[in-house]
């Protein structure tokens, strides 16, 4: 069976997320070797694991990108099926997990044989890009089976929204508790929220003071200062450095999810369960 499907009329919303050819190949670089990339995916196994999702359990990741946590669940024993509308991506995702299915498209314009149902529908780092994430919640909400995990990562802090959001396409950064009252509104059971990477937070919040070309919405910068910001945010650390954060990463994790459940950290992890009767009627927001 092909494992790669590209709607031909997939309309991918490029200012979201407008990354050049070189930032590509830098993002790429920095999935594969920065601290926060390795240290979000096992944070993800984690917490699946924590709450039942054990593999091979059938895993859809709604906004998959080039697969970097596809990778990681591919390499536990997860099942995966990856979905993104830009199709430079989802192509790079098929070369990273060629045993995942991927389709570039719409999420509900899904093929049938990508259908589900699933066990697990994770949303990791999508929604912050998107003004209306309900929308696409509820669409990815429909591939879960009746019990399915719902698995949402953002990164958090109003206050350390800075100039680095702004280039990455982030509408926002959300507090705790926004993610759980998100999943409440498309009929989904909040079962924690974890705060997670908060042992470097201190680093978020100095790119946030530091950053001279800290903007806001209204006043986004020029496309070349875009670019430049954008290409050193996608720098990976020198290597010591780099190998001193993720060691940071790892004692964190080793304390265990539940010092993490309800706490400040630079990002959020949010579980949810879609309920036994999955075609409840939405909950009004």
């Amino acid at each position: 069976m092909n494992r790669l499907f590209i709607d031909p009329e997939v309309e991918p919303v490029a200012e979201d997320y407008p990354l050049s050819a070189r930032a590509h190949q830098a993002l790429w670089e920095m999935e594969s070797r920065h601290f926060w990339h390795r240290a979000r995916g096992q944070w993800i196994v984690d917490g699946l694991m924590a709450h039942g999702a054990l593999p091979p359990a059938r895993v859809l990741e709604v906004g998959c990108g080039s697969g970097a946590v596809l990778g990681r669940l591919a390499a536990e024993g997860y099942l995966v099926t990856g979905v993104d509308t830009v199709e430079t991506l989802v192509r790079k995702a098929h070369e990273r997990v060629p045993k995942a299915e991927l389709a570039c498209c719409d999420v509900a314009r899904l093929p049938s044989r990508f259908a589900g149902p699933f066990d697990v529908v994770g949303l990791f780092d999508v929604i912050e890009h998107l003004s209306q994430p309900a929308t696409l919640l509820d669409a990815a909400r429909e591939h879960a089976r009746p019990g399915a995990l719902i698995a949402i990562s953002v990164p958090a802090g109003a206050s350390s929204y800075s100039a680095v959001d702004v280039v990455s396409g982030h509408k926002r950064r959300y507090e705790r508790g926004e993610v759980a009252a998100l999943m409440r509104g498309c009929g989904i059971e909040p079962l924690a929220e974890y705060g997670i990477f908060r042992a470097t937070a201190w680093l978020r919040r100095w790119v946030a003071r530091s950053d001279k070309e800290r903007t806001s919405r209204e006043t986004p910068p020029s496309a070349d200062r875009a670019e430049a910001i954008l290409m050193r945010h996608l720098r990976v650390p020198a290597r010591p450095l780099n190998d001193l954060l993720g060691w940071i990463c790892r004692w964190e994790r080793s304390r265990g999810l539940a010092r993490a459940v309800d706490r400040e950290g630079s990002s959020l992890l949010v579980l949810g369960r879609v309920p036994e009767l999955s075609r409840e009627v939405r909950v009004s927001s």
